[in-house]
């Protein structure tokens, strides 16, 4: 058992309690840690993508609907490359199509390493 480091929010000060972990629970805490930081990241990422004048996502309009794939999509992959080769075909929107391209290769290595499913 290892004793249990713990910040208390109110003074941020470290303090030992008496609860003890075995190293087990302790990678399973940093395991939880690691997706909590994962999940912030994405959420920097996406603020990014808000804030980014040329981002379609500030260009929409009010009540204009907007429709999300996930990489878990088995579906999603091909649906993109089918976007990017309609896309691909106007003149101005190469930069677009080619973009495209590369999320759905990155779909692809994702659903390698993971669980790709039907849609839900």
């Amino acid at each position: 058992m290892i004793p249990y480091h713990n910040k208390t929010m109110t003074t941020g000060v470290w303090k030992v309690t008496e609860k003890k972990q075995t190293v087990k629970e302790l990678k399973e805490e940093i395991k939880k840690l690691n997706n909590h930081i994962m999940l912030l990241s994405d959420i920097n990422k996406t603020h990014r993508e808000i804030i980014n004048k040329d981002s379609c996502l500030t260009k929409l309009k009010k009540d204009e609907p907007i429709f999300t794939l996930r990489a878990q999509d088995r579906f999603a992959p091909m649906l993109i490359r089918l976007w990017a080769d309609m896309t691909a075909t106007q003149s101005n929107r190469q930069k677009k199509a080619e973009n495209a391209y590369l999320i759905a290769q990155v779909f692809d290595d994702w659903a390698r390493t993971n669980k790709s499913q039907f849609p839900d």
